[in-house]
């Protein structure tokens, strides 16, 4: 309603006594809420091959954040476009509607997609699949805070387990800089209190970075400081997705291995069967039932061509039993 004349204008500013100030949740001595260091990093677990019907795809868990991603392709492109020399990369990032404490939000996140396609391009060797297109669907089971950094390394491992060509491995690390401390691998607690925060996104075989984001008011010996964390704690990541990648690989070998000896032997104990049925039949014919038990008389009895197939096999068996014989009893 507007004043009369001569009498002040109202107004709708807010009284100073009003104004609500967000209460400090760390103090000067505060501790995180999950006893970790201000250094220190929560537990990082990985598993490929999470998803069948995906060309690749990868599992993290990073305290209780969970992410899994699945890669798709390369395969042709729905977009009509003209030939290109180079390939294409399509990401997407989704909640699920149980992600957040909040129930019911679940949805794509546009933020996330543009960063994780900006983090995974400088990475992929896009000439190796001209003409087509590759595409990478994170979906965020959990979020605990640091989702973004999870999702990168988590994408990469996919695309690696995929076959996808690489430079490198991709690992991302984020730092919040919370009441005057850097805090490493911050939690969704120490998002919301956080002065400002450092993410970086780097190749660590090669020391490239493919990513920066730094948001808030940073000195610049804070700067340095969290990058150097970050770098750091990229490298030590890196290390765990191979050695996932590795163990991944093995376990593939040793279950191949496990079905071509289990061949090799369905095969070996048809072709001794018959040996056998043509021993009986020859004793048989001859009157008089031989002695099979007896290793003498079971080369004896065959003839030369037979006795060199069973050195042969034998001797197979003998080279499989003791070349690979340990691997296959773990």
């Amino acid at each position: 309603m507007a004043g009369k004349g001569g009498a002040n204008p109202a107004t709708y500013s807010p009284s100073p006594t009003t104004q609500k100030k967000k209460a400090p949740l760390f103090k000067e001595d505060w501790v995180r809420p999950d006893g970790r260091g201000f250094h220190q990093c929560r537990p990082a677990f990985f598993r490929t091959g999470a998803v069948n019907a995906a060309s690749g795809s990868a599992y993290a868990e990073f305290g209780n954040t969970k992410v899994i991603v699945s890669v798709f392709g390369p395969r042709e492109s729905k977009k009509a476009m003209m030939y290109s020399d180079t390939g294409r990369l399509n990401c997407n990032v989704s909640f699920t509607t149980f992600a957040t404490p909040v129930r019911g939000q679940g949805s794509d996140h546009k933020e996330y997609t543009a960063m994780l396609h900006k983090a995974l391009e400088g990475a992929i060797i896009l000439e190796s699949f001209p003409k087509t297109t590759v595409d990478v669907f994170a979906l965020v089971l959990e979020s605990s805070g640091s989702d973004l950094p999870v999702v990168i390394s988590c994408a990469s491992l996919a695309l690696a387990d995929a076959g996808i060509m690489m430079y490198d491995l991709v690992a991302s690390v984020s730092v919040s800089c919370v009441s005057k401390n850097l805090v490493i691998d911050p939690i969704f607690e120490e998002e919301n209190y956080q002065d400002g925060s450092l993410m970086i996104t780097c190749m660590p075989s090669r020391y490239e970075i493919t990513q920066l984001t730094v948001t808030g008011e940073w000195s610049t010996p804070k700067i340095n400081e969290g990058m150097q964390l970050c770098l750091d704690a990229c490298a030590k990541l890196a290390k765990i997705m191979r050695s996932c990648l590795k163990e991944a690989a093995s376990d593939s070998q040793d279950v191949l291995l496990s079905c071509s000896i289990s061949c090799f032997c369905f095969v070996l104990f048809f072709f001794l069967l018959n040996i056998e049925r043509n021993f009986l039949l020859e004793g048989v014919r001859e009157g008089e039932m031989p002695c099979l038990a007896c290793p003498a008389n079971f080369v004896l009895m065959t003839s030369s061509k037979n006795a060199k197939k069973i050195l042969i096999v034998i001797g197979m068996v003998w080279f499989i039993k003791k070349r690979f014989g340990p691997n296959l009893c773990k």
